[in-house]
């Protein structure tokens, strides 16, 4: 009975284990892998963004490696035409994307291009946490005419490096990513930087990278290894 559940079991664990399945699955070029950042979440002085900040403050590590990796592989697919804007984004929430997006910025950045990271995941936001930014601000507020891009982009400590964070959460997160205010953002900031890097919302929970995905030149997508179902990966690519 032990044997016939195991196999039964396995036979209905659908989950991405392995970059053979992705490849198999969705025909899609693999740009690499990140390990597992382990912290010692049962330190009281951990700090939350810690593992955004790893490979800031890991720069030597495998996993600061492997983002370099994968900036060489973004770089190799895109000498026709260099990549300008960049979406990162996941099947489900929990999966590692913005962590990812802030990671990739920073490489980015430190291989000399100038770098602006956004955060239009404006029901989740969290880029302003992992940089301890004030949240009054942020792109929220320059759609709006709050203020100006300038007044609320943030300079980090990667050189390089700016940050534009969510700003005010709005009520219609999609609606805002489809103005004539958001396209003038954008044509703006790709004036004054090499690359900009999206932290977009999962695309199986809401429909807000979707309606970001078209306006941007590619697109990450973020699968968690033994995770991620095959369903959710699918879901995704549609």
């Amino acid at each position: 009975t032990r044997g016939i559940s195991g196999a039964r079991s396995k036979y209905l664990d659908n989950r991405i284990k392995s970059q053979e399945q992705i490849e198999q699955l969705v025909g899609l070029p693999f740009l690499g892998m990140i390990p597992t950042i382990k912290l010692d979440t049962s330190s009281p002085s951990m700090d939350p963004s810690a593992r955004d900040q790893f490979v800031i403050q890991n720069p030597r590590s495998s996993v600061a490696e492997c983002c370099r990796t994968i900036r060489t592989n973004i770089t190799f697919m895109t000498t026709d035409q260099p990549l300008c804007t960049l979406m990162v984004t996941s099947p489900n929430p929990l999966e590692g994307k913005t962590t990812v997006a802030i990671s990739l910025a920073v490489v980015m950045a430190q291989s000399g291009k100038r770098v602006l990271l956004v955060d239009t995941d404006l029901r989740r936001p969290r880029i302003h946490h992992s940089f301890s930014l004030h949240p009054t601000v942020g792109i929220t507020s320059v759609i709006l005419e709050q203020c100006a891009l300038a007044d609320a982009v943030h300079h980090s400590d990667v050189p390089g490096l700016d940050v534009l964070p969510c700003g005010p959460t709005p009520p219609n997160p999609s609606e805002i990513l489809q103005t004539a205010k958001f396209a003038d953002l954008l044509q703006e900031a790709r004036e004054l930087y090499d690359l900009l890097i999206f932290d977009s919302p999962p695309l199986g929970a809401v429909t807000d990278a979707a309606v970001l995905g078209p306006q941007v030149a590619g697109t990450i997508l973020v699968v968690q290894g033994g995770s991620t179902s095959r369903h959710g990966l699918y879901s995704a690519i549609r």
